[in-house]
């Protein structure tokens, strides 16, 4: 019974420790590509939260401009004394009192207004959608920021790992150069030279884990991910584009401005339309519309009217104008932008065809480098080659290395940087 107990303490125990080591290795494993990385800085930028605010404040806009349909309300009330009346001759009728009196409530309902409310929330609408995109632009600078530090990441990983490949080389090579002189067959220079070619290597791999932590910490912040320093980064999708397209949120910007511009010349236009309007006015006092009346009483008038500001016409053309020459700058604008980005897509394109005829010769230099270490290495340890003339090959290799991560990273990054510019 008790040796069962004990059995079953062991295997609690062992079970737990698996649990532990799987947290750890999960931890270590953590994998993210560069789209989650981008979505994840775009919903923990803090630009993100102005959204709401500029939907709200287009909201509250229209319902201040619709308001503008209600009738026109307007309580009053006067008291005045006045030193002299109207008085009738031969007295027959008395005159009014020098003390007037007056409260009263007026109301005007506009029936027709040209369309100008109309236009003025449609003005609102596209007012809001325009600082809405003008935050998408915003906010799509922030992807460029973070293809910058997770490429640059990437590119140190790699680095990273053939630099330890190299310390290994370096450190399996004076393991047998000190055999070597242990028995006579070498000289204790050779030691010498690989255990500071070994400080150096070891060197490099500090410098490249500070500069891979400020990397992940600067994406850690701008994301709001909690990256650890052993997290994978990868980019599968090496598909390059092959047309210039024209998806980037800025040419929904220029439509906007330009939509917003038709909108103001249709507020303009309203405004030389003539306004048709309903009024009423009751009121209680003395006198009322009868002056002959000297007591207190009800008096109130309805009627239409219709008013026409003609002295808008003095700067319709002068304002027409000045909207139409806005339209031509955002014009301009938008052709400087597409041809600076036609410019910057045709210059990655070139970049990447480069970049692939150079991992292509990457690859047989690497091979040709391998084939030269591997022949230094059996020489030196035959005594045919001396040590100086051995790191010279090993640093040879390790230079084409990462030579070829350094173009594949630049060519990710480039089609990266392809796609961000067709708005992908």
């Amino acid at each position: 019974m008790k040796s069962t107990k004990w059995l079953v303490q062991i295997v609690k125990s062992i079970m737990l420790c698996l649990f532990f080591v799987l947290i750890v290795y999960q931890s270590e494993a953590q994998t993210i590509s560069l789209s989650e990385i981008y979505d994840a800085a775009e919903q923990h930028y803090p630009l993100i939260n102005r959204t709401a605010i500029i939907k709200q404040i287009t909201e509250e806009n229209d319902v201040k401009l619709k308001k503008a349909y209600l009738p026109i309300l307007q309580a009053s009330a006067q008291a005045t004394y006045q030193n002299e009346v109207t008085a009738i001759a031969g007295g027959f009728i008395a005159p009014p009192k020098k003390d007037q009196y007056k409260i009263g409530l007026s109301a005007n309902e506009t029936l027709f207004d040209g369309g100008e409310i109309k236009a003025q929330r449609d003005l609102n609408e596209v007012s809001g959608a325009i600082s809405l995109q003008q935050n998408e632009i915003d906010l799509y600078t922030v992807k460029e920021r973070a293809s910058t530090f997770f490429f640059t990441a990437l590119l140190l990983n790699e680095n990273l790992k053939i630099t330890n490949t190299t310390l290994k080389e370096l450190q399996t090579r004076l393991a047998s150069r000190k055999g070597a002189f242990k028995y006579g067959t070498a000289q204790e220079s050779e030691i010498f030279s690989i255990e500071a070619e070994v400080l150096k290597i070891k060197q490099q791999i500090t410098s490249l884990e500070e500069d891979k932590t400020s990397n992940i910490n600067s994406l850690n912040l701008l994301t709001g991910l909690n990256l650890s320093q052993n997290a994978t980064l990868t980019y599968q999708d090496e598909t390059k584009p092959i047309n210039f397209n024209k998806d980037r949120p800025e040419y929904q910007f220029f439509d906007l401005q330009k939509k917003g511009f038709d909108n103001q010349l249709k507020v303009v236009n309203s405004k030389l339309l003539p306004k048709i309007s309903l009024f009423g006015e009751a009121n209680y006092g003395r006198p009322g519309f009868n002056f002959l009346r000297t007591d207190f009483g009800e008096f109130w008038i309805v009627g239409a009217k219709i008013s026409w500001n003609i002295s808008s016409l003095y700067n319709k053309k002068q304002e027409s104008n000045l909207i139409n020459l806005q339209q031509k700058q955002v014009d301009i604008q938008s052709d400087v932008f597409s041809l600076n980005q036609s410019i910057n897509f045709n210059r990655q394109q070139s970049n990447i065809n480069k970049l692939e005829k150079l991992l292509t010769q990457d690859d047989e230099i690497i091979d040709l480098k391998q084939k030269v270490l591997k022949a230094s290495a059996a020489k030196l340890e035959n005594g045919t080659m001396s040590i100086t003339d051995y790191l010279t090959d090993v640093q040879a290799e390790q230079q084409a290395e990462q030579n070829k991560a350094l173009h594949q990273a630049r060519k990710m990054q480039s089609i990266a940087q392809l796609k961000l510019i067709n708005g992908n």
